[in-house]
């Protein structure tokens, strides 16, 4: 027969907050970085996007090195091709510079901005 309390537990599931966010703020349990594609809380969702901008910025920053050091090699004595070189090679050593000291205060400051934001 049927049973109007499972009818009813589920109308109340479906209206529940609760069951909906029932699986958020997952960390990997080695890390405690927040699990990817659990991006349901504001905090996590910001914590992800500038997780993959650092390390595409990173990438970036070692791609324009390695340009760089390209053109420095086939530029045969032409000087303006040498202090563009440089320039590039330069810029790149600095944008490594900035990504990783941006890596590194991110690091030490997301573990409290995310227990701040997990307890809310």
């Amino acid at each position: 027969m049927f049973d109007f309390n499972q009818l009813k537990n589920l109308f109340y599931e479906q209206g529940n907050p609760s069951s909906v966010f029932r699986n958020i703020n997952q960390v990997n349990p080695r890390t405690g970085d927040p699990i990817a594609g659990n991006a349901v809380n504001l905090a996590v969702f910001i914590y992800n996007v500038i997780n993959y901008l650092i390390y595409g910025l990173g990438i970036l920053a070692f791609l324009a090195l390695i340009y760089g050091g390209f053109l420095y090699i086939t530029a045969a004595d032409d000087p303006n091709k040498v202090d563009i070189a440089k320039k590039i090679i330069i810029g790149a050593i600095v944008g490594i510079i900035i990504v990783s000291a941006s890596w590194i205060i991110y690091r030490t400051t997301t573990g409290v901005l995310l227990q701040g934001a997990n307890a809310l």
